[in-house]
């Protein structure tokens, strides 16, 4: 992995003297050889399985994991089987086999968390999370809705695990509306779109900020 910076003719230069990159394997084993005091530079796995904990606390919530595409494609299948056009049936209960599946790289971040607040030790993390949107998506559907919803009222429980979070996006409307409102502070830059729901009125306001200068809006 070559990590690259620009100089002010934005040209790549290439970032010397960084510690060599090491794996980890889940999040556990992450957890363990974090850097204590020390900035880590997480990069999510390219291809993801839900672990076991996340699936049984799925599971313990009597939640339906199946997916939408999943039910649709029982259905497809009922139809070929009997014959019948149109023909639907409920296969609301059945299970996605998530022991085997992969399912989007994001979906680590909500094992992350787990894992760190179950098992940080009271040491300080702060997690800071770039693109947030791309975890705790707007108008998500089936099981990353389910995720995002346990994690939702699991947040409150965060700062009592010492553990706090920076979240970055372009637009606050592309986070789900059950995080926002878990948002104390909301740091404004220069570019950003503000939202109804903010204190600040005047768009200009934000779109004229200079460079390394921000608005800060605490939450009420």
């Amino acid at each position: 992995i070559i990590f690259y910076s620009y100089n002010h003719k934005r040209q790549e230069i290439c970032v010397n003297g960084l510690p060599a990159p090491r794996f980890y394997t889940d999040a556990e084993n992450l957890i363990k050889h974090l850097e204590w005091g020390k900035i880590n530079v997480v990069l999510e796995p390219q291809t993801y399985h839900l672990s076991p904990t996340l699936i049984q606390k799925l599971r313990e919530k009597k939640m339906d994991i199946g997916d939408e595409e999943d039910r649709e494609n029982e259905r497809q299948k009922l139809r070929k089987k009997k014959g019948v056009r149109g023909q639907k049936k409920s296969t609301r209960n059945a299970q996605t086999d998530y022991e085997r599946r992969e399912v989007a790289s994001s979906y680590f971040w909500f094992d992350m968390i787990h894992v760190a607040k179950s098992q940080n030790k009271d040491r300080h993390i702060h997690f800071i999370l770039d693109e947030v949107d791309d975890i705790f998506e707007a108008r998500s559907e089936g099981d990353v809705w389910k995720l995002i919803e346990m994690l939702a009222n699991d947040w409150k429980d965060l700062r009592k695990h010492n553990i706090s979070t920076s979240l970055s996006t372009h637009e606050i409307d592309f986070i789900d509306w059950r995080i926002i409102p878990r948002i104390d502070y909301i740091i404004w830059m220069t570019g950003a779109r503000i939202h109804g729901r903010s204190a600040i009125k005047v768009q200009t306001l934000v779109s004229n900020l200079p460079i390394g200068k921000f608005l800060i809006e605490q939450r009420g």
